[in-house]
């Protein structure tokens, strides 16, 4: 995409600018011509980023002055075993009451276009072979993650559904990989790059990855396309891979061959569900598909 009309370029300010997505984003941002206000909750040593709490007004409305369109990335992040006496209250804490904390400030700051990061998550956790997740489509989330974001986007859509209003736009995607991940897939990084055999070598489950430049690129249409304002758009890259071929295109990127042991995937998840890992079993062999076509034809 080219840089963006430097007399027409909005004022972007984007929350969460220090986590993987926010030092993608506000990189690819300035680099297309857009002047960007970074927000993180972390402590700043770098004197360009504000330091703000989401569960706190304070700061807020002098860091959103004559910002036209704000991205929310700032989360309460999934994590695979959740350690907090309530998941479910520590998630809607941040990810819904303070999601719309900052969304009303920026709403009576004159903020124009609210753009919210949510997740895949927020529809589900997998689905059916041949029945993909698809733009707009009502979500059933499985863990307090993914219901805390199904929360705030049903939230922002009908606070902010009458016209007039601050326009409301949500972006799902689904697992993100890129320079410097972290997490789950991080972690097969680091197993494929040690070439630790892994039995994964019969599963041809089908999953639906971005890429952090196709995402940031998605970020930049949706800041400024008219069309986008009211509408969920689920990304990835449009082409679905198996756990394996993912592992195939991981070994390839370092410059080996990876460790695959085949074994049936049937016996993987009996081995799985007998020591209470199902859910794992589910995140590692099954499906999880999304169809952009509709985000592709409205943007």
């Amino acid at each position: 995409m080219g840089k963006a009309d430097s007399r027409q370029s909005p004022r972007v300010l984007v929350t969460g600018a220090k986590g993987f997505v926010g030092t993608h984003l506000v990189r690819f941002l300035r680099a297309s011509g857009v002047f960007v206000v970074e927000v993180s909750s972390r402590v700043i040593s770098d004197g360009s980023t504000r330091q703000l709490d989401l569960g706190s007004d304070s700061g807020w409305k002098e860091a959103l002055s004559g910002v036209d369109i704000v991205v929310h990335l700032a989360a309460r992040v999934h994590v695979m075993v959740d350690s907090s006496q309530n998941a479910l209250e520590s998630f809607r804490e941040i990810n819904v009451d303070g999601t719309l904390r900052i969304a009303e400030i920026a709403a009576t700051a004159g903020v124009k276009r609210f753009v919210y990061f949510s997740s895949i998550k927020a529809l589900g956790e997998w689905t059916l072979r041949g029945e993909p997740f698809v733009t707009d489509q009502k979500g059933c989330p499985d863990d307090p993650y993914g219901i805390s974001k199904a929360e705030a986007e049903d939230a922002l859509m009908v606070r902010f559904q009458e016209p007039g209003l601050m326009e409301i736009v949500v972006i799902r995607p689904p697992l993100i990989y890129g320079k410097g991940v972290k997490g789950n897939l991080a972690t097969l990084q680091k197993l494929v790059k040690r070439r630790v055999p892994l039995p994964l070598g019969s599963v041809c489950n089908k999953r639906d990855l971005v890429g952090i430049g196709n995402l940031c690129d998605l970020i930049l249409v949706a800041l400024i396309h008219p069309d986008a304002a009211g509408h969920r758009f689920v990304v990835s890259d449009g082409k679905a891979v198996s756990t394996a071929e993912l592992i195939q295109l991981m070994a390839g990127a370092q410059g080996g061959k990876p460790m695959l042991i085949k074994i049936p995937p049937k016996f993987l998840h009996w081995a799985a569900t007998g020591i209470g890992k199902s859910e794992v079993w589910r995140r590692i062999g099954g499906d999880l598909e999304v169809d952009i076509s509709e985000t592709c034809r409205i943007l």
